[in-house]
Parts: structure tokens; C-alpha cells; sequence
């Protein structure tokens, strides 16, 4: 794992979040790693759905802080891409 996602692991804001959503993070985070960008998208919301079958749901804050962490290695196109799908389904 990188320095990046490592901090976000280890940091108070991530540590403060219940146990279940930060299973289902550090799960999903996990996945993606190495994985081309239409892969991470389908693991994102596939971790989305899970979650909101469970009752979940992550905060604009929350979000913001994974979506942060999720585009630390993205190459500029693919911080385009990703910026174009989290607006349509933001």
C-alpha cells in the first residue's frame, strides 16, 4: 500500500469512522489498488451498493476523503474520467 492511502488509514478522521464502514473502505481501497480506472469505478459502486444495502451511507465529508485518496496515482486523464463520473453520480 502507498503512503497516500496509508495515511488515510492510519489518520483520525478514517480512525473515527464505525468499525463497518472502515472495513468496507480499507476492503474496497484494497481492491482497486493496481486496477485499471473503469475497474476501480465498478468496485466503487459495487462497495456503494453494499453499503446501502446494509443501511450505510457516507457523508459529503466522507466522501470527499475517499475520493481524495482515490485519485492520489490517477494519471490527468484519468482524474478527468474520474471527475466526470463522481458529477453524474454525485
Amino acid at each position: 500500500m502507498d503512503k497516500v492511502i496509508t495515511e488515510f488509514l492510519e489518520g483520525a478522521e478514517f480512525l473515527s469512522l464505525p468499525p463497518a464502514k472502515q472495513r468496507y473502505l480499507r476492503e474496497m481501497i484494497s481492491m482497486m489498488e493496481g486496477r485499471a480506472m473503469n475497474e476501480k469505478v465498478q468496485i466503487l459502486l459495487s462497495y456503494g451498493f453494499k453499503m446501502q444495502n446494509e443501511g450505510m451511507q457516507l457523508s459529503r465529508e466522507e466522501s470527499a476523503m475517499l475520493i481524495q485518496v482515490l485519485q492520489a496515482h490517477l494519471t490527468p486523464e484519468e482524474k478527468k474520467q474520474f471527475e466526470q463520473i463522481s458529477r453524474l453520480l454525485g
